[in-house]
């Protein structure tokens, strides 16, 4: 091991999404094969963190007393926070990154949190913003707590990279090496047009689990109806157990326009359900549900497989090709990345 490069990364927010991270560096780590040793420094400021990450036996992580300590010496900085939280910690900690760091920004939306990054980060420090997909196979297990973390949670999943404009390629090449050792392929995106999608496939389910729980919970048979409450109502209201009021809030009112007009279509479906029920549509609903299952099918086989239209995943011209960092001094100079690092490992 005298012979690996050091990696020094920073996590701040030690979640389901968090944690996993660093339990992938850390099986990572334990390749013998790895040119990279990562050191890792977490922070979270959520009570239970540690006893949930003992009982990953990875309490270890948990191992810095506030946002500074853990991102001072980084060379990449993890912000894996809820939404609300992103532009206190890229302002807290702006003072004490060091020159070259790079902040890779998980903000569930995007385009506010590069402003934040450029607003504070200041000169010689840069942003790439992210999303983590995670493996198919756990699409539907876990809330986004600590005690879901998995070393495998991205494995063969897609890991979305928004770079700043003013981003040089070393950095974005950086982080996107960084994907593929946690086990993920990286696809490149637009932040307007991510933040426009992820109205539809976080936003409005947060949405409608909220209104869907406030009206039963408003309606005078909540009584009896709170006892028959298994796993199918859980997971339609579990983002309030799992995020801040003031979260869902502050999202859902920075993305109103594109979340309006999700929900213009949403209200079309219920109202067109409601009329066909009130009506014993037997043909109209079996028509709709079959339309709906078919589609239903094709999305989850490509979810599963992986295997969406073609997608442009080169950064651009500007990144060299092969080898990992060649020109940097990010990630040991110019070594390059083990051929083992994107394979799952158990």
């Amino acid at each position: 091991m005298a012979d690996r490069a050091e990696v020094r990364v920073g996590i701040v927010g030690l979640g389901r999404v968090g944690a996993s991270i660093a339990l992938a560096l850390r099986r990572h780590n334990r390749n013998p094969k790895a040119k990279y040793q990562f050191e890792i420094q977490g922070y979270d400021r959520q009570q239970g963190t540690k006893e949930a990450l003992k009982e990953r036996d990875a309490a270890d992580i948990l191992n810095a007393r506030n946002p500074q300590r853990a991102t001072r010496e980084a060379d990449l900085v993890v912000l894996a926070q809820p939404y609300h939280e992103i532009e206190a910690s890229l302002r807290e900690m702006a003072g004490s990154l060091r020159e070259g760091a790079v902040v890779l920004n998980l903000s569930l939306l995007q385009l506010p949190a590069a402003a934040w990054a450029e607003q504070y980060l200041g000169e010689g420090r840069y942003h790439v913003g992210g999303q983590p997909m995670i493996q198919a196979q756990q699409l539907f297990t876990g809330l986004d707590e600590t005690r879901f973390a998995d070393e495998a949670l991205f494995d063969g999943a897609q890991f979305y990279l928004m770079p700043a404009a003013n981003c040089p390629a070393e950095a974005v090449e950086l982080t996107a090496n960084f994907a593929r050792i946690l086990g993920a392929r990286t696809t490149f995106m637009d932040a307007a047009e991510y933040d426009a999608l992820v109205s539809a496939t976080e936003l409005l389910p947060s949405l409608l689990g909220v209104a869907a729980f406030h009206t039963l919970a408003s309606a005078s048979g909540w009584n009896d109806t709170q006892r028959l409450t298994n796993p199918s109502f859980a997971q339609l209201t579990h983002h309030l157990f799992d995020v801040h009021p003031d979260a869902l809030a502050a999202s859902w009112l920075r993305n109103q326009e594109s979340l309006t007009r999700q929900l213009d279509g949403i209200m079309q479906v219920l109202l067109q359900l409601r009329d066909m029920l009130r009506e014993e549509d037997r043909d109209g609903v079996e028509a709709l549900l079959s339309l709906a299952a078919e589609r239903y099918e094709g999305w989850i086989n490509r979810r599963n497989s992986g295997q969406f239209d073609p997608v442009d995943t080169s950064v651009s011209s500007a990144v060299s090709a092969g080898g990992m960092m060649r020109s940097l001094f990010w990630f040991g100079g110019n070594k390059q990345d083990d051929d083992n690092s994107g394979k799952r490992r158990r």
